[in-house]
């Protein structure tokens, strides 16, 4: 009921956008998302001009990308993705501190599952280990670009529901499902070189550990 038009956005309550699949991210399922599944990326194209509109985040992410590219700079990011597991009986799950071993072994057959789940969708997961609340996992992604990790998200995010499904849990990247609890986020590493290759976040050998000012 608090939903409202941002102003002097140009926008109004009527009109459609379009969906334009961009193939070239065209994905074959793994079986747990059912038989004979795919899935695809898009853009949000206005119908009245054939372009890319203004509201796709996804188009937004590839233009800025492409324009720090065409003047030299590259970049790259990894993420951290926490979650946390929750059992739709109610019953009990690990309680523990930051990085203890006990969570990951309740959970040690879903978190297998979801591994080969990614990893049929070409997705790295570097590190996984336990986090501050109660049943909360923190999963690391190997770095990419930026349009690639933003689009791994959103396949890990639906890849944990799937396999939560399977394993009869309830899995959430909520920010906050409890005001008695951590919340759950999602750290981002940023790398950026320069036109001659160089490093902007690193590499200071004038400053401890390397570490840009």
């Amino acid at each position: 009921k608090h939903d409202a038009i941002a102003p002097n956005s140009g926008l109004s309550s009527s009109g459609i956008l379009l969906l334009q699949p961009d193939f070239q991210t065209l994905n074959l399922l793994p079986s747990v998302f059912g038989k004979n599944q795919a899935a695809v990326f898009g853009t949000l194209v206005d119908p009245a001009t054939g372009e890319p509109s203004d509201l796709c985040p996804r188009e937004t992410l590839r233009h800025s990308v492409a324009k720090a590219q065409a003047d030299g700079y590259c970049f790259t990011v990894g993420v951290e993705v926490e979650f946390q597991i929750l059992p739709v009986d109610g019953g009990h799950t690990h309680n523990e501190n930051w990085a203890q071993s006990g969570r990951l072994t309740e959970h040690a057959d879903f978190l297998g599952d979801l591994e080969d789940v990614l990893r049929l969708q070409e997705i790295e997961i570097e590190m996984i280990h336990a986090e501050a609340a109660t049943g909360q996992i923190e999963a690391v992604l190997h770095y990419t670009d930026p349009l690639a990790i933003a689009d791994r998200v959103m396949v890990f995010r639906e890849s944990l529901q799937a396999v939560a499904r399977k394993h009869n849990i309830s899995a959430t990247m909520a920010p906050k499902i409890s005001e008695l609890t951590a919340g759950s986020g999602m750290h981002m590493h940023f790398g950026i070189t320069d036109p001659s290759g160089q490093s902007l976040l690193g590499g200071d050998t004038d400053s401890k550990y390397g570490l840009s000012q």
